[in-house]
């Protein structure tokens, strides 16, 4: 297989790829969301590939913020513009192409997950005959009666297998309500993997759906001890009770541990993050006759643990209180 990763005419290639993508997509049709099987799914042009000069050259102008250099290099036919849909979000789709809302989200996650994509289509094209027979059964026609029987028969044989492994996976975590400057990523291994059908099967709630409120007390509880800590930092320099306005910044959120405590009946989720804020601060001046408004910085990382569990109505609801353990000092200025 060539090294550039993009749709072609090979059929054999674009299958490869298909499953690429869709793996990428956890399985689900990126358009609605919903979990589809190999055989339910096609390879999308996120933009699609019969668009008009003109007007792709005005989309992306607008897509792309105006960078000459992507735009200039953009590949419709790349991982990148490309996505698994399903067939009745294909003849939907068609019609939503726009610079806003649902269809530009779409667009940065496919970006977003083009470089996963270009290496698992890599990965298989140096794989072993094992690869490629998981790939004939990942891809197999289940509505085949002689297929779906052959899966049936072999399924405990390959249940087993599979059990002795011990493997991590890693998902972007979706949060619509988030800024795009805040970044969530779960790795879940054998254990936490389990915990997640545990929660998928009592509540019919998907982990991205279940981890919303405890991944927000999260943000919020990192968010709060930085701004205290910008507080402190002028209340030091003599400044009483200083006002801190609407902080800005980045956050990166790395979650790795996710359990179930049987005898508490409770979710927990541990991991680590990664963030620093700016925000207005108004201070009285040294003589007392006027407001000053300085920038207040600060910035830290470290571990931090959080609770949750289900409020009794198949809804997930999360401890206000999330143990943060700082690395170092939260740094302020």
């Amino acid at each position: 297989m060539s090294d550039e990763v993009r749709y072609s005419k090979s059929a054999s290639k674009n299958k490869v790829l298909r499953l690429a993508l869709l793996n990428a997509w956890d399985s689900t049709c990126y358009w609605c969301g919903e979990p589809r099987d190999f055989n339910e799914v096609a390879i999308d042009h996120v933009i699609p590939h019969t668009i008009k000069r003109s007007d792709l050259d005005l989309l992306l102008a607008d897509l792309l913020r105006g960078d000459p250099a992507l735009e200039d290099e953009y590949d419709l036919h790349a991982a990148a513009n490309l996505a698994p849909i399903c067939t009745p979000c294909n003849g939907e789709k068609s019609a939503v192409i726009s610079t806003s809302g649902r269809f530009e989200m779409k667009f940065k996650k496919a970006r977003a997950k083009a470089t996963d994509v270009e290496k698992w289509v890599r990965s298989f094209g140096s794989s072993n005959r094992v690869a490629k027979a998981v790939m004939a059964v990942t891809t197999a026609d289940l509505e085949n009666p002689r297929s779906k029987q052959s899966l049936t028969d072999f399924a405990p044989v390959l249940a087993a297998r599979l059990r002795v492994l011990d493997y991590t996976t890693t998902d972007e975590h979706d949060d619509p309500n988030a800024d795009e400057t805040e970044q969530v990523v779960v790795t879940l291994d054998n254990a936490g993997r389990r915990t997640r059908d545990l929660i998928e099967d009592l509540y019919g709630l998907d982990l991205n759906e279940a981890l919303l409120a405890p991944i927000r007390a999260t943000k919020s509880a990192i968010t709060s001890a930085l701004v205290s800590a910008i507080g402190a930092y002028f209340e030091d320099r003599g400044h009483v009770e200083p006002d801190i306005g609407c902080p800005i910044g980045r956050m990166r959120i790395e979650a790795d541990g996710l359990r179930y405590d049987r005898l508490d009946e409770q979710f927990e989720l541990t991991g680590s993050f990664d963030a620093d804020i700016a925000a207005e601060v108004w201070v009285t001046s040294a003589d007392g006759s006027e407001i000053d408004t300085p920038q207040g910085d600060a910035n830290g990382r470290g571990h931090f643990t959080v609770r949750f569990w289900d409020d009794g109505h198949r809804r997930i609801e999360s401890d206000d209180y999330v143990e943060l353990k700082w690395t170092g000092n939260i740094e302020a200025y």
